[in-house]
């Protein structure tokens, strides 16, 4: 395992972490370990729990009976292959009751194991509705819920910290201010869903035509701020003059 982790060909595995496959040859090297125990092999035995604890953070439920069915059918074939559930004496009595003890505390532990990764992968999914609705929260916060650009809480913050910024590197700053004429016009004439399409219209031409460090956004009404970082009074009076013809 170490091996190919550090080959890198882990990566071209749907798990890379390669858990699953580690937590089975854990298990079947600790099986190995019971079958060629003289004594004392329930002892050795309990060590099967520990790879139960990692896999309780990769397997649900089914997963979890599988491998427990596998450790149960596996140890029920070793004490078969020695003779230990054929004896009547005192070694008999005590493999079965093992074997019994053994299934029961799997099968417990995978149920229990079951429930909590249920639990996480609700948690995971609850964590991922809220970091959408929280991001979903601060876009509105931030965009005109029409248009779809930034609103005026957030041209305001946007600007004075611009402005400082400008003033502190002695750098140029230049402030657009846009207002579409004749806009109530088109509300009376055919009605605010036209009006709404002159908006939506006007933010997606404009941005077509803005640099990519400029920052446009909605006033109020028909009304927009441009905010044009290192651009002078020339490269701003070109710029709107591009979206006046436009």
């Amino acid at each position: 395992f170490f091996a190919v982790l550090r080959s890198g060909l882990n990566l071209r595995m749907p798990d890379p972490s390669l858990s699953r496959e580690m937590i089975v040859a854990s298990l079947a090297v600790i099986l190995y370990g019971v079958a060629s125990a003289r004594s004392n092999d329930s002892a050795l035995l309990l060590m099967v729990m520990l790879p139960f604890v990692f896999a309780m953070f990769r397997f649900g439920t089914r997963g979890l009976l599988v491998l427990s069915t596998f450790v149960i059918g596996s140890y029920a074939g070793i004490l078969q292959f020695r003779g230990d559930l054929v004896g009547a004496g005192m070694r008999g009595r005590e493999s079965v009751a093992i074997l019994i003890i053994l299934t029961l505390t799997l099968v417990t532990f995978s149920l229990v194991g079951g429930y909590i990764a249920t639990l996480r992968l609700e948690l995971a999914r609850g964590r991922r509705r809220l970091e959408e609705v929280i991001g979903h929260t601060e876009h509105l916060a931030m965009h005109d819920e029409l248009t779809g650009v930034y609103n005026r809480r957030y041209l305001e913050q946007r600007l004075s910290g611009e402005a400082r910024r400008a003033q502190r590197d002695r750098m140029t700053l230049s402030i657009c201010l846009l207002d579409l004429d004749r806009f109530k016009e088109v509300n009376d004439g055919f009605g605010h869903a036209a009006g709404d399409a002159v908006l939506i219209a006007f933010t997606r031409l404009a941005g077509q035509l803005l640099r990519e460090g400029d920052c446009l956004g909605r006033w109020g009404g028909e009304a927009f701020l441009i905010l044009m970082p290192e651009a002078d009074f020339e490269a701003a009076c070109t710029a709107c003059r591009s979206i006046c013809a436009a």
